[in-house]
């Protein structure tokens, strides 16, 4: 899948996250779970330190189309993934930081796919998420 995709998916995601709230401030919680539960996830697989270097790469990946992440930094702990995120929202306009909360999932998606492949990202997505869409983004093209 392309990056539109990915990022399509990764909205989806953070919506399910957020829920039926669309304040700005409920945006860093609902970000906070979705790293979360993904990291929680991973840690199994790859150990806190190998979801930390994934979440520290797609931050990076981020920050030059999202400079408000540049704050931001990605842990070990469980419990908080991104450290800083709600500071680095401070004056950040709620739309463009939606995009890049988005992206920076999006980010992490396609390290992912790099690594494992997209049937195994998949698979973890929904395990991770299982009201998420069974049919994602862009899957027409693959069937071609």
């Amino acid at each position: 899948m392309e990056t539109v995709a990915w990022r399509d998916l990764a909205r989806v995601l953070l919506t399910m996250e957020m829920g039926d709230q669309t304040s700005l401030a409920a945006l860093p919680a609902a970000a906070e779970r979705a790293f979360q539960k993904l990291c929680r996830l991973l840690a199994e697989l790859v150990t806190r330190t190998g979801c930390q270097a994934l979440v520290a790469r797609a931050l990076h990946l981020t920050r030059f189309e999202f400079p408000f992440l540049a704050g931001v930094r990605a842990t070990t702990n469980r419990d908080v993934p991104l450290e800083g995120l709600q500071e680095s929202l401070g004056d950040v306009e709620p739309a463009h930081a939606h995009e890049g909360l988005v992206l920076l999932l999006a980010n992490l998606i396609a390290l992912l796919v790099t690594f494992i492949g997209e049937g195994v990202t998949l698979r973890l997505l929904a395990d991770v998420w299982p009201d998420m869409p069974r049919e994602q983004p862009g899957s027409e093209r693959r069937e071609a």
